[in-house]
């Protein structure tokens, strides 16, 4: 930005000139400024944190900046997307019950993102006086409140009677801390309107309430008396000062009513609570400069501006930062102090500057004298791939770095000699899955990669109760091919379907089948048709329209239904014809002669290639997957397995054409099976169960049921990248038992406590 100077009226400039001469009170003033006019807006992102006293984050805190508002995460962090913002200035609020408001402005970045932090200040050492006799509260620093008897009202305007709680902080100028509960910016109205810039010279912060905790206001006609110690930095004191408080419609100070000098310290009357401010206003400038380490610019260091005022800043992603309103003409320090860091940054001798009035006065680069910090960069991206803009956390012990990408790139500054945690959360507010990152070394720049962060691709979801009382639940669910319905087998020994669209019940059946565990469910393509396999039990083919059974087999291992729902294929133990196709009427057509070997004969070890008609084993022996035609009865390829195990769980997309292979339920090899080909790694989340059900195949995505963070979600994991398609599918429930998926990817369900969950898939 280049240096600018603003011009002023002739009014404005007299009054700055009077003020001048006068140099009645050389620590209580800065500069006024022309009468506000209404300001053209832009737009912004918003995005910080809101800490305590003791500079830990305060969570559920209400935040607003203008038609903007937003609610702290558990790190304290806010993000409003796209705010619309007044133009080189907006006022970013923060609420929370047993805090006094916190208020901070900030240049806004257009079409970029603003940082602001603020800090809640509590309403500790809350202190009583009697409505009817009234009373005064003494606050630590030397200020009082005094209020007459008979002097509060009720929400209502009626006389109240009770006791008064009375919550009373004093914010001295002289305090380093003190830049960082004053509200807004020193930005003023006075009572003639027009706009001017103050230095404080003390705040008084007052609220009154009922012993049931409801504000209580005061009488016009007996106004309370503020009373503030003389600033001890100064050698002279006006007979007066005017009294401001602080208009969170306007968001800004406003002047009304005036303190006297009486014996030392300033005495006014005021008829209303708010953040009461003792100041005088005069001439005033921006300043503006970098922090920087070798070089580059440090985000996030805190700065503070002491001398005649106390300011707080933070740098921005460039290290750059902006004071606005500082006192011009008079000797000020930038502090970078430890304390206000963390401990990770700092200079060892404040830089005095002072200020040419009216003016953008650029000083050069502050250097830390600190170590150089390690910095972090990577890039968010969405479920494809794509840049996504968000919000990134670096959370190390109980600390947490941040910043806000537009464009998906970042760079956090960060510790360095201490392991990391990445997580990202995108505009719509999904979350990433958390990334460990090593130790950086000093002043290292590390390229992490991208972090992934794809919300839950749903339009909608449905639960479904099945009615069936507390010890009933499901075992197995199943999808129809286009999603339509869903089919669900009961302990009970119910078999029931469900209209996926309304989630209203299509029909219902009983089983014969024994065996109520370890079986799985298929439809037909067209629908018609239901297959129940239960391993070590029966089989079970049924008409959906009828709700009758077709046919049955015994002593089954596993089983697959033709797309035309007239074949099915058989997989039994004990028989002369282990794996053979029968009619959908039960009858023999034919022994399929596939070369049986340990570990060949389970069906969580084979698939059904519909494309081909063919059926896909693995063969434990020779270590490799063997492709075998149901026509011709006859194999037509093989591929090779890349697990180095015997055995190692194996799962097949309901196609057939992808298969996943592991040996310890977490590590996952997907293979094309038309190819024969490795598509990708998967390392997922730890899971729910180490054997049944640790991972799901649709064609293009992997499910996974999976505990992240002590809750239970499943992920979608792209089988060509590796990558989360969609995260964090919340079950909602307190156990998500067996996941299904349909072939066209359009629906995902999972069984829950009470019954069924059901997500519409984008």
């Amino acid at each position: 930005m280049s240096n600018t100077i603003r011009k002023f009226s002739i009014f404005a400039s007299l009054v700055a000139l009077l003020w001048v001469m006068s140099a009645i009170f050389t620590g209580c003033a800065a500069g006024p400024g022309e009468p506000d006019q209404p300001k053209p807006t832009v737009t912004t992102t918003i995005y910080g944190q809101i800490v305590d006293e003791a500079g830990l984050p305060v969570s559920g805190v209400q935040v607003t900046a203008h038609t903007a508002s937003a609610t702290t995460d558990v790190n304290g962090l806010f993000v409003m997307k796209n705010a619309i913002v007044p133009e080189g200035r907006l006022v970013v609020l923060a609420k929370k019950a047993g805090y006094f408001t916190a208020a901070r402005a900030e240049s806004p970045k257009v079409n970029g993102a603003t940082r602001t932090k603020l800090f809640l200040m509590s309403k500790s050492g809350i202190q009583t006086v009697s409505a009817s006799t009234g009373g005064t509260v003494n606050v630590t620093g030397g200020a009082s409140v005094a209020f007459a008897a008979s002097s509060f009202k009720t929400s209502s305007g009626a006389a109240y009677t009770g006791t008064v709680n009375v919550a009373a902080r004093y914010l001295d100028p002289a305090s380093m801390s003190f830049g960082d509960y004053f509200a807004g910016d020193a930005l003023a109205q006075t009572a003639a309107g027009a706009e001017v810039s103050l230095i404080s010279c003390g705040v008084l912060r007052v609220e009154i309430t009922d012993q049931g905790g409801q504000p209580l206001s005061l009488d016009a006609a007996k106004p309370a008396t503020l009373t503030y110690p003389k600033p001890t930095s100064n050698a002279t004191a006006p007979s007066s000062m005017p009294l401001w408080y602080f208009d969170e419609t306007l968001g800004m100070w406003k002047e009304e009513g005036t303190a006297t000098l009486v014996g030392g310290k300033y005495v006014g009357t005021v008829t209303h609570f708010t953040d009461w401010n003792l100041d005088y206003s005069g001439p005033y400038g921006t300043l503006q400069f970098r922090v920087v380490c070798n070089t580059v610019g440090v985000e996030g260091v805190a700065v503070k501006i002491a001398g005649f005022d106390h300011k707080t800043g933070y740098t921005a992603a460039d290290g750059s930062i902006t004071f606005i309103r500082v006192p011009a003409d008079k000797e000020i320090e930038i502090h970078i102090r430890a304390v206000d860091n963390k401990g990770l940054y700092f200079i060892t001798t404040p830089v005095k500057v002072q200020l040419t009035p009216d003016q953008v006065n650029i000083i050069p680069d502050i250097v830390l004298n600190s170590p150089c910090p390690a910095t972090l960069q990577g890039k968010l991206v969405g479920c494809e791939g794509e840049s996504a803009e968000g919000l990134v956390t670096v959370t190390y012990g109980s600390e947490v770095s941040y910043v806000y990408t537009k464009s998906g790139d970042f760079a956090l500054v960060v510790p360095s000699g201490t392991p990391l945690q990445v997580a990202a959360m995108d505009i719509a507010g999904n979350n990433s899955i958390p990334v460990d990152v090593a130790a950086l070394a000093e002043s290292e720049l590390r390229q992490m990669g991208t972090v992934t962060v794809c919300g839950p691709k749903t339009v909608a979801f449905k639960d479904i109760d099945f009615g069936a009382g507390p010890n009933v639940v499901a075992t197995t669910i199943a999808f129809s091919p286009d999603g339509s319905l869903v089919a669900a087998y009961l302990t009970s020994g119910k078999i029931v379907i469900y209209e996926t669209a309304t989630a209203t019940k299509k029909t219902e059946m009983t089983a014969a089948m024994q065996n109520r565990y370890n079986s799985s469910m298929q439809f037909s393509a067209d629908n018609k048709k239901l297959l129940l396999v239960a391993m070590y039990g029966e089989l079970e083919l049924y008409d959906v329209a009828s709700a009758t059974k077709l046919m049955s087999l015994t002593k089954t291992m596993g089983g697959f239904i033709s797309d035309d729902g007239e074949n099915v294929i058989g997989i039994r133990y004990g028989t002369t014809d282990p794996v053979a196709l029968y009619s959908s009427t039960g009858t023999f057509i034919k022994k399929i002669n596939i070369p049986l070997s340990a570990g060949a004969d389970s069906s969580g070890e084979m698939g059904y290639l519909r494309a081909e008609n063919a059926l896909i084993f693995f063969d434990g022996i020779a270590n490799v997957y063997r492709v075998w035609s149901i026509d011709t009865d006859a194999e037509t390829r093989t591929f090779a397995s890349t697990q180095t195990q015997s055995w190692h769980m194996v799962s097949f997309s309901e196609d057939g054409e992808r298969l996943s292979e592991t040996s310890d339920a977490k590590k996952f090899t997907i293979l094309n099976t038309v190819s024969g080909t490795k598509l990708t790694d998967i390392t997922a989340q730890v899971l729910q169960g180490t054997k049944e059900g640790a991972i799901f195949l649709t064609k293009e995505l992997v499910y996974g049921s999976e505990l992240v963070n002590g809750g239970r979600f499943i992920n979608m994991y792209s089988t060509s990248d590796a990558s989360i398609k969609g995260t964090r599918l919340v079950s909602g429930a307190d156990y998500i038992g067996a996941i299904a998926a349909n072939r066209t990817d359009d629906h995902l369900g999972a069984i829950i406590q009470t019954g069924m969950r059901i997500w519409q898939l984008k």
